[in-house]
């Protein structure tokens, strides 16, 4: 979940969980103000950089307008990340949003669709010398620097 005060028509409350639903809150209500229907759970969702709101799936994002609450297009993630999706986090300036996997890559689309832009490396690993095997940790948490130049990403 995440509270929303700026670039909304009013202070909202987004919700997404594991029934695939998107809900906008007016907290003054019992009601959601708009619910949306996702094809698959809602993993994390970053809200931070509104009106943009991106939603990520086990291997997809949702992008959203939250000053309409409504959905703006797709994402799909590089086509080397294999693995489920795990953490998102948009760039500030909404030209792009970094998301986490399962086995550790760190990955980055455009938000303007233009996939041969699309990036990913393997970012939470490491491999041992000797015997060349690799491990992979998952990422836990991925976010944005307010100048763009730097993604902070923790694993296990």
């Amino acid at each position: 979940m995440a509270f929303v005060e700026t670039g909304a028509p009013a202070p909202i409350l987004v919700t997404g969980g594991w029934d695939g639903k998107i809900r906008f809150w007016d907290l003054r209500q019992q009601q959601p103000v708009k619910e949306e229907s996702l094809p698959a759970p809602i993993l994390d969702m970053d809200c931070s950089t509104s009106p943009m709101a991106t939603f990520l799936m086990p291997r997809g994002i949702a992008l959203y307008n939250l000053t309409t609450m409504s959905p703006v297009g797709n994402l799909d993630p590089h086509p080397q990340v294999e693995f489920q999706l795990r953490k998102v986090a948009n760039f500030k300036n909404q030209t792009c949003v970094a998301t986490g996997t399962v086995d550790g890559r760190l990955s980055f689309s455009p938000t303007n669709g233009n996939a041969q832009l699309s990036q990913q490396w393997r970012a939470l690993s490491s491999e041992d010398p000797a015997t060349k095997a690799v491990d992979c940790f998952q990422c836990n948490m991925v976010c944005m620097a307010p100048s763009n130049v730097t993604v902070i990403t923790g694993g296990s």
